[in-house]
C-alpha cells in the first residue's frame, strides 16, 4: 500500500470519528458529506469514491476572488460551485455555464445554516442537475436561502 493511500485512509478514519461525534450531537445523518456505508465497506475500492455520492471534497478547492461584493469568488465548474458550502455568507459569480452531469447533488445550506451570501449567475446556466434525496426536506440546488441569487438563465 502506498503512502498516499495510507494518508487517505487515516483521513477517512477522521471522517468516521466526525460522524460518530455528530450523531451524538443529534446532527441528521442526511447532512453529512459522505455515505458511512461506503466508508465501512469501501464498495468501489477507491478512497476517493467514499466522499458523498457525486460530491467532491471541497476543502482544497481554491476560488478566484475574495468573496466580497466588489470581488466575488468566480465559479467556473461543478466542483467550485460545490465549494459554496464552505462559506455560505460570501459573494459568488458564475464565470461559466455549470454542468452537473453525473453528479447526485446535495443541496447547499439548510434551515440551521442557510445560504446567506449572494450568487450572481451573470447570465449563465446551471444544467443537468440531479437531486435524489427523498428523505430530506427543502431539496434543490440550495436547501435554504436567506441571501440572493440573481441573473441565472
Amino acid at each position: 500500500m502506498n503512502n498516499l493511500l495510507k494518508m487517505k485512509k487515516i483521513n477517512l478514519i477522521g471522517r468516521v470519528i466526525l460522524i460518530m461525534t455528530l450523531a451524538l450531537l443529534c446532527v441528521p445523518m442526511s447532512s453529512l458529506a459522505f455515505n458511512l456505508t461506503d466508508v465501512i465497506n469501501n464498495k468501489k475500492g477507491e478512497i476517493e469514491s467514499i466522499i458523498m455520492e457525486g460530491e467532491e471534497d471541497t476543502s482544497d478547492v481554491v476560488l478566484t476572488g475574495e468573496g466580497t461584493e466588489e470581488n466575488p469568488y468566480i465559479i467556473t465548474n461543478a466542483q467550485e460551485f460545490n465549494a459554496i458550502r464552505n462559506d455560505l455568507t460570501a459573494c459568488y459569480k458564475l464565470g461559466a455555464d455549470i454542468d452537473f452531469d453525473g453528479i447526485d447533488w446535495i443541496p447547499i445550506g439548510d434551515n440551521s445554516n442557510p445560504f446567506s451570501g449572494k450568487l450572481d449567475g451573470d447570465g449563465k446556466t446551471i444544467s443537468k442537475i440531479v437531486i435524489n434525496k427523498p428523505d430530506i426536506d427543502r431539496v434543490g440546488i440550495f436547501g435554504c436561502i436567506s441571501g440572493s441569487i440573481t441573473n441565472l438563465k
